[in-house]
């Protein structure tokens, strides 16, 4: 039998995570049921001196399950009223806000379609099965019918989200590489086009690495360009071999946790 594994040291960072994690789990907004639990008729009677009159104490004690239930669409049928006059004149009350004409599909769905698609990268034919397997069988020619349609509707939000960009004193710049179709590398979508777009004139500090895009945009008469801490610990990280780089990845560590 091999020897036992010594015990594994704790990470400071992740239990520092877990810790975060469980206040954050306990303050949680969610929809709660409180099911109370009687102890059993069995144990109702005390052990030790066998009264049968046990007192309840406060609340009792709560124990916390997070439960999932199931999503579900909801099919609204909006009845409109519809009055006549004696002369032949017809009267029908507007219909539903729709996201674009003649769709049947409500802003809500939209939403969850589009933080779907965007936030949690799924792709049009996984959410295909997903909907229909929730009682919506819809087509991905539809679903990117509606993508479309949201954006369109979005455009006033991203264009004031853009336009507090370069007011900012300190910004945070990167670029996120996106999976080739049958190629194993990955490939950026890089372009000093869009820092200056972005950017133009506006002072203060860039948080980037070292892509020469972002030059135009961090002269002397614009943006300080102040180097990604995050990447420089990549480059220590990767020569840790050496003895020296544990106090730079513990001096990192310790800027880390002040900025949490």
């Amino acid at each position: 039998m091999p020897p036992p594994l010594p015990p594994k040291k704790a990470d400071p960072e992740q239990s520092a995570k877990k810790r975060r994690d469980a206040i954050e789990l306990r303050e949680t907004k969610l929809e709660t049921e409180i099911t109370p639990i009687p102890v059993p008729p069995g144990h109702r009677t005390c052990p030790a001196c066998g009264n049968r009159q046990l007192r309840r104490v406060g609340k009792g004690k709560a124990s916390t399950v997070f439960e999932y239930v199931q999503p579900h669409f909801r099919k609204r049928i909006y009845q409109r009223e519809t009055l006549a006059c004696r002369c032949g004149h017809i009267v029908t009350a507007p219909g539903p806000e729709r996201v674009g004409d003649k769709t049947r599909y409500a802003a809500s769905f939209v939403a969850h379609l589009i933080v779907n698609k965007c936030d949690d990268s799924f792709p049009q034919y996984r959410l295909e099965k997903y909907y229909r397997r929730l009682g919506i069988p819809i087509s991905r020619s539809t679903m990117c019918d509606l993508l479309h349609r949201g954006a369109e509707e979005l455009r006033p939000l991203h264009a004031a989200a853009l336009a507090m960009v370069p007011k900012a004193a300190d910004v945070h710049a990167d670029e996120t590489s996106i999976r080739q179709l049958g190629l194993p590398q990955r490939a950026f979508r890089r372009s000093g086009k869009t820092p200056e777009e972005v950017l133009g004139d506006s002072t203060g500090r860039l948080v980037v690495d070292q892509f020469t895009g972002y030059n135009a945009v961090t002269k002397p008469s614009k943006r300080l360009r102040a180097e990604c801490l995050a990447h420089a610990r990549r480059k220590i990280f990767e020569q840790r071999e050496h003895p020296e780089t544990q106090e730079a990845l513990d001096l990192i560590g310790e800027i880390c946790r002040v900025d949490e």
